[in-house]
């Protein structure tokens, strides 16, 4: 058997999902606690460790840091920063014109 994991924007929609599912004969179901929005937030703007942080919070918080760029790209938004997205600059290829052989009819 292989593992289910239900996801929505919170725990409700997959939390009924997963009652349904269950009910079905599904075994291995699993729902993302927080859902999509608590994952992105906890993976692109983790809380910074205080002063004296234990060495669990310190690799937690420098998993959570590395894990962001990887599953986001380094240019993860952090909560409260705003990002300006460029539109793409259009590159149109012209053919060049064919050159006419010489000789023939």
């Amino acid at each position: 058997m292989k593992n289910i994991i239900l996801v929505s924007n919170g725990n409700t929609i997959a939390g009924q999902a997963w009652l349904l599912m269950r009910n079905s004969g599904y075994a291995y179901l699993y729902v993302l606690h927080g859902g999509m929005n608590y994952w992105v937030d906890v993976y692109s703007n983790p809380s910074t460790p205080v002063d004296k942080a234990t060495d669990d919070e310190l690799f937690a918080y420098q998993f959570h840091k590395a894990a962001g760029a990887a599953f986001m790209g380094t240019n993860a938004i952090s909560s409260g920063e705003e990002k300006t997205v460029e539109k793409p600059k259009t590159i149109i290829k012209r053919a060049s014109a064919k050159k006419k052989k010489m000789g023939g009819c």
